[in-house]
């Protein structure tokens, strides 16, 4: 059996771009502008999202932990989407896993993320994947019956009744001309923690005996938005009077802050929550 690789998936999403753009009644994708992007971004984020595609949306807005996933959106430079833009229209490749991941979300590839890929992949006879775009059109009887028609295997007939149901929603929501398309998560198989983030990485690097700083392991969809961070005393700790940053207490004199819970990215000591008494020693009268 043929092994199934990265650039097929890169492939694979090229070819659902050209099929998205002769669908798409808004135009967007036919001659997309990175600000159009950030702005359909923004209209996928305001609806459900998979944890897998918020995790992809994190990571490429760069989200900080006291901030909202729809803010960093917002504020993001659009220039962010040129790389993006060139990989669809094939311009320029890309090995950027963030990137690509993204792609697929804005044009509405399946299955993804790339580990979905690879375990549901199945190459039809001409060896193109069917794919279900969802379109953000007027509600007229006209658009719904073209919508049905295009929905002909036994797939795509199961989801249609839901399928419809998304479209009218969005249109209800925003009664926009853009075309919405729902996608994907990083696609190297592996992370390492670098200085104060998990970097993906190819497993490869450890099997090959690739001198590596920290050890390389699978990808876990919520460690690998760990982060250390810096705080100060108008840091927001608490939320609804929960805690949201947590720490590592390395020494009296040092310890170290992160945006969420879990194990230190190095020892894998646990971390703990943030308390006033650590606030107030460590933080406002350092």
């Amino acid at each position: 059996m043929k092994k199934i690789t990265f650039k097929e998936y890169k492939d694979e999403i090229k070819k659902q771009y050209e099929i998205a753009k002769k669908e798409d009644v808004s135009g967007i994708l036919n001659s997309p502008t990175p600000a159009q992007m950030r702005n359909l971004c923004s209209i996928i984020c305001d609806n459900q999202i998979s944890k897998a595609d918020e995790g992809v949306f994190k990571f490429f807005f760069e989200t900080k932990p006291n901030e909202t996933l729809k803010r960093s959106i917002d504020n993001c430079n659009t220039d962010k989407f040129k790389p993006v833009i060139s990989f669809l229209k094939g311009e320029k490749d890309s090995d950027n896993p963030t990137r690509i991941e993204l792609a697929a979300i804005l044009v509405n590839y399946h299955p993804r993320p790339y580990a979905n890929f690879l375990s549901n992949y199945t190459p039809t006879e001409d060896n193109k994947e069917v794919s279900q775009p969802l379109h953000l059109v007027k509600p007229t009887e006209e658009t719904l019956q073209e919508i049905g028609e295009n929905k002909q295997d036994e797939k795509q007939n199961r989801n249609k009744k839901g399928i419809l149901i998304f479209i009218l929603t969005l249109v209800g929501l925003f009664c926009t001309g853009y075309v919405v398309k729902d996608v994907l998560f990083p696609a190297k198989e592996c992370m390492q923690w670098q200085n104060d983030h998990y970097e993906l990485v190819d497993c490869k690097c450890e099997i090959e005996g690739f001198i590596t700083q920290n050890e390389i392991k699978p990808i876990d969809s919520k460690e690998v938005t760990l982060r250390k961070i810096k705080v100060d005393k108008n840091t927001e700790f608490f939320k609804n009077g929960k805690p949201i940053i947590w720490y590592y207490k390395i020494n009296n004199d040092s310890i170290e802050f992160y945006n969420i819970h879990g194990f230190h990215p190095i020892n894998q000591k646990p971390l703990k929550h943030i308390t006033d008494y650590i606030i107030n020693k460590y933080v406002v009268n350092k």
